[in-house]
């Protein structure tokens, strides 16, 4: 997990009926792809927001001998893909379910729930980079032998907020795709709480 303004959160903290369930969203990308995702990610950051998408940019460095590996982008490329003032933007605008004060989830048997807390921007910057590339080094080649262009087209994981993988494909989220599917979830009445 992490955070670019001093918050730290790990991904079982991100799990449902922790107070900040989130669809974590993993994006591993060379730096001119995650630059753009980055910044589309970005120019929809309240809709990300309001679906509960927490996006976790990974910067991809071209493959030595082996797998590529992974590392935390650069805080400059974050700033880049953030129009000025559209933090304080994002987090003053209203949203339609805010989620400091609707409970989301029905209690857990093990442990008492937690509401979700307000997020206040959807992208979260990655801790400790080595881990992040250890646990992902299978994905990277798996896709790796899917395609002979997946280094240079990124990998992207979607977790569920049960924690589980929900999605992996091969590119950068369509993130328009992301936000209209837990909508079109939310509209016909299928779960949302765990998905």
């Amino acid at each position: 997990g992490g955070g670019a303004f001093g918050q730290t959160a790990t991904l079982a903290d991100l799990r449902r009926g922790r107070g900040q369930a989130r669809r974590v969203v993993l994006v591993a990308a060379p730096s001119d792809a995650l630059k753009q995702s980055l910044a589309a990610a970005a120019a929809s950051a309240a809709e990300l927001l309001a679906a509960d998408i927490l996006v976790v940019p990974l910067l991809s460095l071209p493959p030595g001998r082996g797998a590529a590996a992974l590392e935390a982008p650069p805080l400059e490329m974050l700033q880049g893909a953030v129009p000025s003032g559209e933090v304080a933007a994002t987090a003053a605008a209203p949203r339609t379910a805010p989620l400091g004060e609707v409970r989301t989830q029905p209690p857990l048997p093990w442990v008492a729930d937690a509401p979700d807390a307000a997020g206040s921007w959807p992208v979260a910057m990655p801790q400790a980079a080595a881990q992040w590339g250890q646990a992902l080094l299978p994905e990277l080649e798996a896709a790796a032998k899917q395609s002979p262009t997946a280094a240079e087209r990124g990998l992207t994981i979607v977790l569920k907020k049960n924690g589980r993988v929900g999605t992996r494909r091969l590119g950068t989220p369509d993130w328009q795709a992301l936000v209209d599917d837990v909508g079109a979830r939310r509209a016909a009445g299928l779960d949302v709480t765990n998905v």
